[in-house]
């Protein structure tokens, strides 16, 4: 009974402690109220500062979707064989550019250079890397680093950059990927692919991400029909090239029947010509029917297993601007400064509280 009484008295006293210990801290944050207060307009300062020095932040973006056309014509596969060529048709040929693989291609450093190394301004003076570097201020530390110096992208229109250039190139590219591109799917189940651009230069960031998926696009496209664009060249090449050899045979042919009609007829050697001369003709002549009907096969599938990328939206002029506004930042701001006041009053009394 007595260990009850005891217990229940000790809880008592516990709990008297920590209301106790409650009620000293708010009148300790109610006696430095204008400190806290002070805290909060400091920051309100700092962030009126940090407003002010703030970049913009333009985002650009564009939707698109891939239509991959269509698949199969293993006949025409078959046909084409016959003359050793690989017209395709085949749904087992892997490509880079399969869907699981577009998100990561359109992220690949290859192709950010590519676009890099394309031209800013109307003169072609100027190129996406060097505003990129003019815009965030690279280009004023190279300037001031006596080992790199004024380095101009523009210099080397065929992307043979020199050392010191290639890896400042590098250094432009790794900083894109990381904080300025972004290229995801809204949705796991849709095929549509949407590329963010954000950057400080209003045009910069839309010329980046129009011209990354233009450029993306057609490394797309002609991966994808490489192998049957070359088949109907070569099918075109051997249609020329029989044409020409049915019409050198057409051509002998009527001199054969010409000489037959001159010669005498108890000689029967132009008869023999004549008819050699007819054979090849015909042979020929199919030989270049069957090439042409696998020529136009072959372009027809061309034709149907093109893909197209259809831009489905894309940002227009003005892009918005993804930074904080300045009166969102200046009311962090105060928050944080009057949160990281009170939390410091508190610690400094708890602190207090357990040295005595």
């Amino acid at each position: 009974m007595n260990k009850n009484i005891s217990t229940n008295s000790e809880e008592e006293i516990s709990v008297k402690d920590i209301i106790g210990k409650i009620k000293r801290l708010i009148l300790e944050i109610k006696s430095k109220f204008k400190l806290i207060l002070l805290c909060g307009a400091i920051g309100s300062l700092l962030g009126i500062i940090f407003a002010h020095f703030q970049s913009p932040s333009y985002s650009s973006t564009v939707s698109f979707v891939v239509d991959e056309g269509k698949q199969g014509m293993s006949g025409a596969s078959a046909m084409a064989a016959q003359f050793g060529l690989d017209i395709g048709g085949g749904s087992g040929s892997a490509s880079v550019f399969s869907a699981d693989n577009i998100l990561l291609f359109l992220k690949s450093k290859n192709l950010c250079r590519q676009v890099l190394m394309t031209f800013y301004d109307a003169d072609k003076k100027i190129t996406l890397a060097d505003k990129y570097a003019l815009v965030y201020k690279m280009k004023k530390r190279w300037l001031n680093d006596k080992q790199i110096g004024n380095i101009n992208f523009s210099d080397y229109p065929k992307a043979n950059f020199p050392r010191k250039v290639d890896s400042l190139m590098q250094v432009i590219v790794l900083n894109i990927l990381k904080s300025n591109l972004d290229v995801a799917k809204p949705e796991k189940k849709a095929s549509m692919i949407e590329v963010e651009v954000r950057m400080s230069d209003e045009l910069l960031s839309k010329y980046f991400s129009d011209r990354l998926v233009d450029i993306a696009a057609e490394n797309y496209v002609a991966s994808k029909i490489k192998i049957k664009r070359a088949n109907v060249m070569k099918l075109a090449d051997k249609a020329d090239s029989l044409n020409g050899i049915l019409n050198k045979k057409t051509y002998h042919a009527g001199e054969s029947l010409q000489a037959l009609i001159d010669a005498n007829p108890a000689i029967s050697l132009g008869r023999v010509n004549s008819e050699i001369s007819s054979r090849d003709k015909s042979m020929a002549s199919m030989m270049y029917l069957d090439v042409v009907k696998n020529l136009e096969m072959a372009r027809t599938l061309l034709l149907q297993e093109t893909p197209v990328v259809q831009i489905i939206d894309k940002s227009t002029f003005p892009l918005s601007n993804k930074s904080l506004s300045s009166i969102s930042i200046i009311l962090i701001s105060i928050i944080l400064g009057i949160l990281l006041a009170t939390l410091y009053f508190t610690f400094k009394l708890l602190l207090n509280s357990i040295i005595r």
